[in-house]
């Protein structure tokens, strides 16, 4: 994947505005442009990494919750170490709604949608969170 498309996925799945993503443009190239596409390799380099940091920081916030959510309605596998996510059923879910192969594919607002969704599965349930 060439790093233009890696930088607008990762400005896409963090959620960001065009501006936002202008102002890190701009930050990487110390105030040389705007425009992705006229970033050089290094600056480009950076800015991915902070993308990537904050994408990091993104699933780290929604994980608990979605795992919470999984471990209550019994999305769950059994393993050496316990129960754990059934990554499986929690990403069939994600193609079927979101039309994503995988929740760590899902930006921000959709990582909210998810847990929305993951807790009207478990009220219709009777399972309170």
């Amino acid at each position: 994947m060439s790093q233009n498309k890696q930088f607008h996925l990762l400005v896409d799945r963090n959620g960001l505005t065009d501006d936002e993503k202008k102002a890190i443009v701009s930050k990487h190239t110390f105030g040389r442009t705007e425009h992705s596409h006229e970033m050089q390799i290094e600056e480009m380099n950076s800015a991915i990494g902070e993308l990537k940091q904050e994408r990091y920081k993104a699933i780290r916030k929604y994980m608990p919750v979605i795992g919470l959510c999984c471990h209550r309605i019994g999305w769950v596998v059994k393993t050496a170490k316990g129960n754990e996510i059934d990554y499986a059923h929690l990403n069939n879910y994600v193609k079927s709604h979101y039309h994503r192969d995988s929740y760590a594919q899902l930006s921000n607002t959709q990582l909210d949608k998810l847990i929305i969704s993951l807790k009207q599965i478990a009220k219709s349930k009777g399972i309170l969170l």
